[in-house]
């Protein structure tokens, strides 16, 4: 079966820069399993907080409508060109040199900031789920990610996805179609069955069995409605730090914000040195119910989003484990 995918990559647009500007390095981590979901090339705006590039309940935008059913980021960067919000944007491709994002696969870009200026304080991002008629990923409070404080100052972001973060853009009937589906046998643009639904949760693919996306073997692992599905890793962090600059002394988890949260709050957590580091969260019985860390990290400031959408109200234990310190903190979820 053909897995052709229509695309339009563009590079990166930005205004002009102070001599106060900041290189950062953008990462994107696919974390699905092998034979599990892609992505399109990534699409990254930094800006002052007001570019809005979806809302959930409310039909999709025909920008949206054009990434989230054929992978076309055009739309998309004009609106954020014209809008006067913005100080950067650009589309990030898998560092292998192929496009597409496949599971296991980074997408890298340094990009200049001037973090000086509102227009260079927010991130906001967004792309294609692969395969599918119109599933996507995006973050839909454009002030949800701060990288820039109102001083100027850095801040590090690091935002782990789950398969509960994919959105349906309800564009498109999700039938699955080969002739319908981006990168299942999709030929040309805006082939599929529309819709006029609102912007959602996306239900998950057609049960195996059916002939849909989960019976190719390329993709039998892609059912991201399976609990705490890993997804992608999103981070922003600066491109070169010396010996002695920005570095804590100490080991340590601060206190969450907020607390109590609903439905995400943000863990940020120092490390004087290059260290491997879990951070995981876990229910009153001792069950994990999310891994929102697991690997080496430079020594620094780093945040993770934890995002609680589908667990229940209650309390939880958040705990960051590393070079056998571990230091953990109570979370309350209220719904």
């Amino acid at each position: 079966m053909s897995h052709r995918l229509l695309l339009h990559t563009l590079p990166v647009l930005a205004l002009s820069l102070s001599a106060a500007a900041t290189s950062l390095t953008i990462t994107i981590e696919n974390l699905s399993p092998m034979d599990g979901t892609w992505t399109t090339p990534f699409w990254v705006g930094i800006h002052d907080g007001t570019f809005d590039v979806f809302d959930g309940g409310a039909p999709a935008s025909m920008s949206v409508e054009r990434f989230a059913e054929d992978g076309n980021s055009g739309p998309l960067m004009a609106d954020f060109s014209g809008s006067g919000s913005g100080q950067l944007q650009a589309t990030l491709v898998s560092d292998s040199g192929i496009p597409p994002l496949a599971p296991g696969e980074t997408a890298t870009m340094v990009v200049d900031v001037d973090g000086d200026t509102p227009s260079g304080q927010y991130l906001s991002f967004f792309a294609m789920i692969l395969p599918s008629n119109d599933a996507f990923v995006g973050n839909e409070d454009p002030m949800a990610h701060r990288v820039f404080n109102g001083a100027g100052q850095f801040q590090p972001l690091e935002l782990m996805l789950q398969g509960g973060a994919i959105m349906d853009a309800g564009t498109e009937l999700n039938d699955e179609l080969p002739a319908h589906t981006a990168f299942f046998g999709q030929n040309s643009p805006d082939t599929g069955v529309s819709e006029s639904m609102p912007i959602g949760m996306h239900a998950g693919y057609l049960p195996a069995g059916s002939g849909g996306i989960l019976d190719d073997p390329m993709f039998a692992a892609a059912d991201f409605t399976q609990s705490a599905y890993p997804l992608l890793r999103i981070r922003v962090a600066r491109t070169a730090v010396s010996a002695t600059e920005d570095i804590p002394a100490n080991f340590s988890l601060a206190p969450a914000w907020p607390n109590p949260f609903n439905p995400s709050t943000t863990l940020a957590f120092s490390l004087a040195e290059t260290a491997p580091v879990r951070l995981a969260v876990y229910n009153l019985a001792g069950q994990q119910v999310a891994l929102l860390q697991d690997g080496l990290l430079s020594g620094g400031e780093h945040r993770v989003v934890f995002d609680a959408t589908g667990l229940a109200s209650g309390m939880y234990l958040a705990s960051l484990n590393s070079g056998g310190q571990v230091q953990t903190q109570r979370l309350v979820l209220i719904k």
